[in-house]
């Protein structure tokens, strides 16, 4: 494929994926305040599962965000990234070394190494090559490439344990005190805050996303932990959306998932009633307040409710001359 037909690939998807993220919401809080929030994650997670492999691949792994950075892409890297997109995983691999070989300590060349070495199913050389690009470059990523870490050191804990993911989580969030303020989640020797989190979450998520489709456990995993975040941080609308999605990508405890969406949907129904309530009993004092105050200066003189009223008033106040 030539450059310029790459660069139209993501120009495609990059501009309706920038409008999407503009798009605000409306949701209930978990404790029934109703709140706006900036973009619905689940939405935005489910347009990546419609993505094709080429505009996925062009946006994750080359970056590009005009067509000058674009040609400063070196052919060797272009075609890595082309061999990969066709599957050819080895000559990927082979293409990148000799990258590595001829200009040593590029980004580009330890993450795609590491994403080739993972989507070959060589965890750990991918793990190795992921944790080289982190040192090289910590900010990539929106700096949220230690989940990648995590996600292929759960990865290798599954290939001796296949049932890992039964009894533990990628991220191991406690559910019963993201709630609190000054929330702080260890991890990867990080102390990270419910915004970070989120962060990770969304971002690593999306690429992934792009080109993991369901079923796939670790993507279901951390679709389970971003709907918890999401119900505690912002609104249970996202939450359930997330749940959902979840439940698409096999999660391995469903019914867990069916009971938590329970709560949510409960919680929902009683927010929304008691809302509804609310607005019914305002109106109604409005309007009778309103009402009360159009009798009260009706009877006062200062207005009349009608004609005939109008013409008695001026009869008997012409008697009193």
């Amino acid at each position: 494929m030539k450059k310029s037909s790459r660069a139209a690939v993501l120009v495609g998807f990059l501009v309706p994926l920038g409008i999407l993220a503009c798009i605000n919401i409306n949701g209930t809080t978990l404790a029934g305040a109703s709140k706006t929030v900036g973009r619905s994650p689940a939405q935005q997670l489910r347009r990546m599962l419609q993505m094709a492999p080429m505009a996925a691949y062009t946006r994750l792994h080359l970056e590009v965000t005009s067509q000058a950075q674009f040609d400063e892409i070196s052919d060797e890297a272009l075609n890595a990234v082309e061999q990969m997109i066709q599957g050819h995983y080895d000559a990927s691999i082979a293409t990148l070394e000799a990258l590595e070989t001829k200009s040593p300590g590029n980004y580009s060349t330890a993450s795609n190494l590491g994403t080739a070495y993972e989507l070959k199913g060589d965890n750990r050389k991918a793990l190795q090559w992921i944790s080289e690009g982190i040192k090289r470059n910590p900010e990539s990523h929106e700096g949220t490439e230690w989940l990648h870490e995590l996600i292929l050191q759960a990865k290798l804990k599954m290939e001796k344990e296949p049932d890992w993911l039964k009894n533990h989580h990628i991220l191991d969030a406690d559910e019963t005190q993201i709630a609190a303020s000054d929330y702080r989640l260890r991890a990867s020797d990080r102390s990270l805050s419910l915004k970070e989190i989120q962060t990770a979450l969304r971002h690593q998520l999306t690429e992934r996303m792009l080109f993991v489709k369901p079923k796939d456990p670790i993507v279901a995993d951390l679709l389970h932990t971003y709907a918890m975040v999401e119900a505690h941080a912002t609104v249970m609308e996202s939450a359930i959306e997330l749940m959902t999605l979840s439940k698409e990508y096999g999660v391995s405890d469903p019914m867990l998932i069916d009971s938590q969406l329970a709560d949510f949907e409960r919680a929902l129904k009683r927010a929304t009633l008691l809302r509804e309530v609310l607005f019914y009993a305002i109106s109604i004092g409005v309007v009778g307040a309103f009402v009360g105050g159009l009798y009260y200066c009706h009877r006062r003189k200062w207005f009349f409710l009608s004609i005939k009223d109008y013409r008695a008033y001026q009869a008997a106040h012409a008697e009193k001359r």
